[in-house]
């Protein structure tokens, strides 16, 4: 019988599970075939020991025929003693047995917490046949996996009276070792599963496993905890750097079971650092195992991929996927290594996470403070004397043109632009058109000499008469914006029809330039008509602001006319 250890970091020995190879359905290995490649492993070097479910190397359990295996003569012994025998010879150590009731119908609604007291019975004789099965392998632990345990309304259970059932069956295992004397068992674990077949369960955690430990169990020294990382990657990484330190530091934790997996493989857990293996937090788990001091067996919790699966009966996929899963875990131990505690001083918490990836992904932290300070720039003092004289001429230019007077004339123009540029490229038009035709009226002190050089000032003279009609009857809004601007003025004390005669000029002067702006732009009328409407819906909403705050336009020429009056 060979022996051989591992010693590796913090871990003395690699557990490889039956159930990692063992396949499903039709693609299932035999107890016999699955044993020849777990000696395989070993005599390779990829393992040190293995664990599995008493249904893994023993013959089917009935809930018919519970007692056979108390027949020594029974064809479940025949089977487990051929299983021994291989893996005595390639040196493999049994770490663990656990037993299996989520697998079996009879226990659909719970096993040791089952209401009905027969299926209760039947629990705790299978977990007797379990524990013998052990016994004769040489097991090391007995694993309670909590995944046959749960329920899934919390109105329809009896609460006190499940947590009793639950508490009185796992004192019997405890009973049980020491009644039958097996001396091979060091204690009992406790396996928390929160991928049960159930929307609850009732030890779901590392919190609730302690819990029943120390808070409800007969001999909390017997017991102790295997947490599996697939399970705390399910139920999220914040708490697992906490979990296994306490446990480490506590002795509770009698081993530990690695693996990763997906939401879409709850119950399936890949080979650590593979798929979505959270890297870093596999990589801190067992740098907090070589910090405590712990030293126990890591089992290799990992299932082969559904794609690998379809290829399950050649042979030599199976042993490229054990080769690759026991790698995994060396990768693992040994990134956790690369990361002490010297280059991790007097640093800050973020500089040290960022530090120890930096460490254990084999970066050289000098080459990348450069690339990150210089940002693949070297020179930096070329572009700083170039722009520096640059910036001299430019202050320079803007000084040459505010000097000149002709600057000051310009300036009005910007200004102008930037509070209304669309109304004023209108006024161009406007303002361009009469400028062609009517010579003196091109400059906009003196509107009033226009009057006689028109072509027809016989017909404009009456037309002011009517305009006067015109704006009350067909459009009363802009006379009326007129008259009350006027009224706010201390000035005019008198009443309103007193006034009325008094405007005809500036009401005459305004005709007067819509009708040759109407006269000279006949075709863009629809331009004209454009700017008066929405100045007249515009001037009730805010009359004083639009009368002589944005004078443009016409507006602005008849408002310097009437000043000059």
């Amino acid at each position: 019988m060979r022996q051989v250890s591992f010693n590796v970091g913090s871990v003395i020995d690699r557990c490889y599970p039956f159930r990692s190879i063992k396949g499903f359905g039709h693609q299932q290995l035999t107890p016999l075939q699955n044993a020849e490649f777990i000696a395989w492993g070993a005599y390779e070097n990829l393992l040190e020991s293995t664990s599995f479910y008493d249904d893994d190397v023993a013959t089917a359990w009935s809930p018919q025929t519970p007692d056979l295996y108390k027949d020594p003569d029974a064809p479940l012994w025949k089977q487990v003693n051929a299983v021994k025998a291989i893996l005595e010879d390639a040196g493999v150590a049994i770490h663990a047995i656990s037993c299996d009731l989520a697998s079996h119908d009879c226990f659909s609604y719970g096993a040791l917490t089952n209401p009905d007291p027969a299926i209760r019975k039947l629990a705790w004789k299978k977990i007797d046949r379990a524990l013998k099965i052990g016994n004769a392998f040489g097991a090391r632990v007995f694993v309670f996996d909590a995944d046959a345990e749960g329920f899934d309304s919390p109105f329809a259970l009896d609460w006190p009276g499940s947590f009793a059932h639950l508490i009185e069956g796992l004192n019997h295992i405890e009973d049980c070792i020491k009644q039958f004397g097996y001396t091979n068992y060091a204690g009992a674990c406790l396996s928390p599963k929160q991928s049960v077949p159930f929307l609850y369960g009732f030890i779901n955690n590392v919190g609730d496993a302690l819990s029943l430990i120390h808070g409800q169990l007969r001999t909390p020294q017997f017991w102790g905890v295997c947490p599996s990382t697939f399970q705390l990657q399910q139920a999220g990484w914040g708490a697992a750097p906490a979990t296994l330190a306490n446990l480490a530091l506590s002795g509770g934790l009698a081993y530990l079971k690695v693996g990763s997996g997906t939401q879409r493989l709850p119950d399936r857990p890949l080979p650590p650092m593979i798929g979505s293996a959270n890297i870093k937090e596999t990589v801190h788990t067992f740098w907090i195992l070589a910090k405590t001091g712990w030293q126990g067996t890591i089992e290799i919790d990992s299932m082969m991929t559904p794609a690998e699966f379809k290829n399950a009966q050649d042979f030599t996929a199976r042993k490229q996927f054990l080769a690759t899963t026991s790698s995994a875990l060396t990768l693992a131990i040994e990134l956790a290594a690369r990361v002490t505690e010297e280059k991790l001083a007097d640093l800050t918490p973020t500089e040290a996470d960022l530090m120890a990836a930096t460490i254990f992904c084999g970066l050289d932290i000098d080459a990348l403070i450069k690339k990150t300070v210089k940002s693949g720039a070297e020179p930096e003092p070329d572009p700083v004397e170039e722009t520096e004289p640059e910036a001299e001429q430019s202050h320079e230019l803007y000084q040459e043109p505010e000097k000149t007077p002709e600057s000051e004339t310009k300036s009005d123009t910007p200004k102008k632009q930037r509070e209304n540029p669309k109304p004023k490229a209108k006024q161009h038009k406007q303002q361009q058109a009469p400028k062609q035709q009517p010579k003196p009226t091109e400059p906009e002190k003196q509107p009033e000499p226009a009057k006689p050089k028109l072509a027809e000032p016989e017909q404009v003279k009456p037309e002011p008469a009517q305009a006067e009609k015109q704006p009350e009857q067909v459009k009363p809004e802009p006379a009326q914006a007129e008259k009350q601007p006027e009224q706010v003025k201390p000035e005019p004390a008198q009443a309103e029809k007193q006034l009325e005669p008094v405007e005809p000029e500036k009401q005459s002067d305004q005709a007067q330039h819509v009708e040759v702006a109407a006269t000279e732009e006949s075709a863009p009328q629809v331009e004209v008509g454009q700017k008066q409407a929405p100045e007249s819906a515009e001037k009730p909403a805010a009359k004083p602001k639009r009368v002589y705050k944005r004078t443009t336009g016409i507006r602005k020429i008849t408002k310097k006319s009437s000043g000059k009056k």
